[in-house]
């Protein structure tokens, strides 16, 4: 359960509340997780009366911190490098530019499709249901639970919000300007853009019966039935691009990077779901850069950028876009505009001039970074650690 929030802050909202948290940290120490899990159940009883009266879909979605979460290729030894190419129980797989979801079906409730992070207000998920799936989908004949994720179907959308000063980057700005536009313009843009959303599965949680105990390769093995009933329901919906041959896995990732994908998620398929919110070196990694020396293009940003907030832009009262900037050996420095941030973080209220924040991108071009995500907030450091190497 991420929040960009730190213990300072959780601590003060759960004695001002007079919340009770239970430690589950080593010796009885109070984790960053306890204080949000204390929260999150106020907010639940504060909203359905009682826990007995939450929904089943969203008590499904309790039952886990977190969807899996991947390693940074870029932090493992040159040995384990090695092992992601070379041995066959690591597969390689696409990694999505979109927006994660966990949907849920089950037949007292239908469909839900909720965020992969908490929001910061209320400390629950979003729910996306109504804004991604129409009224052509339909029920399943069975309970499940499935890792997606959120891609632009329709591509025309783009200019729509071009007109209305947004930016079109990639999939997972657009769908987020798309998430934070007002009622009656989204409503109407999905009637103006058929077919708006698309889908990829990206895993199992629940399908004829608890799927997350078994290893990723058994669990891989029903994507494509379940993709195929999935469709006969209405669903846009695929597979992501994946390897399993050691020989090709190489060619994989770089054709997707010169496609300019965001790269690739390498899983060792012998592993179970880990949804504890933890990322391990040796189940899931992600390969967000080129990796070989060859193919890498001129000025390619091979790692993520640490900076601090110098502005904040909004839009309608919404943040919409941060400048930020770092130290180089001449001073201060603009390094980044950026645009993609997750929708949780622009209402969330933390991002404010002099905030320290993590970024990605593609390469440098005239001294800034190209394509700039947000990938985090950096609670733990300070305005003067971050300088340009």
């Amino acid at each position: 359960m991420e929040t960009g929030k730190n213990l300072a802050q959780l601590s003060g909202e759960t004695s001002d509340l007079g919340l009770v948290v239970i430690p589950t940290g080593k010796n009885g120490k109070l984790m960053k997780k306890d204080y949000v899990k204390s929260l999150m159940l106020y907010n639940l009883i504060k909203r359905y009366g009682s826990l007995e009266e939450v929904p089943v879909n969203l008590k499904f979605r309790m039952s886990f911190d977190s969807p899996q979460l991947a390693y940074n290729y870029f932090d493992l030894k040159p040995k384990e490098h090695d092992t992601i190419w070379d041995d066959p129980n690591v597969w390689l797989t696409e990694k999505i530019n979109g927006v994660r979801g966990t949907l849920v079906f089950s037949k007292k409730e239908g469909y839900s499709v909720f965020s992969r992070d908490i929001d910061d207000n209320d400390y629950l998920w979003t729910d996306y249901t109504g804004k991604v799936l129409g009224p052509e989908i339909k029920g399943l004949g069975l309970d499940c639970a499935l890792d997606l994720e959120i891609q632009l179907g329709n591509k025309e959308v783009t200019g729509r919000l071009k007109e209305l000063n947004y930016e079109v980057v990639s999939d997972f700005q657009v769908i987020s300007s798309l998430f934070m536009l007002d009622k009656e313009i989204f409503e109407q843009i999905k009637k103006d853009y058929p077919g708006l959303f698309k889908f990829k599965i990206l895993d199992v949680y629940y399908w004829q019966g608890d799927a997350r105990k078994y290893p990723y390769k058994d669990r891989a093995s029903r994507f494509d039935s379940i993709v195929g009933v999935m469709r006969e329901k209405g669903f846009v919906i695929e597979r992501p691009q994946y390897c399993t041959e050691p020989v090709l896995k190489k060619a994989l990732h770089e054709g997707i990077m010169k496609q300019g994908g965001e790269g690739t998620i390498a899983v060792f398929i012998d592993k179970p779901c880990n949804l504890s919110g933890s990322r391990r070196r040796d189940e899931m990694i992600k390969i967000k850069r080129p990796v070989f020396p060859l193919l890498l293009e001129p000025d390619a940003l091979t790692d993520t950028v640490d900076g601090w907030v110098q502005e904040v832009i909004y839009r309608d009262e919404l943040l919409d876009k941060l400048v930020v900037y770092a130290f180089d050996e001449k001073g201060e420095k603009k390094i980044a505009t950026v645009g993609a941030i997750p929708l949780s973080l622009r209402l969330s209220g933390l991002l404010k001039e002099g905030t320290v924040v993590e970024i990605s991108g593609t390469k440098w071009e005239g001294g800034l970074i190209q394509n700039a995500a947000l990938e985090r907030v950096r609670f733990d450091k300070e305005k003067g650690s971050c300088v340009l190497h």
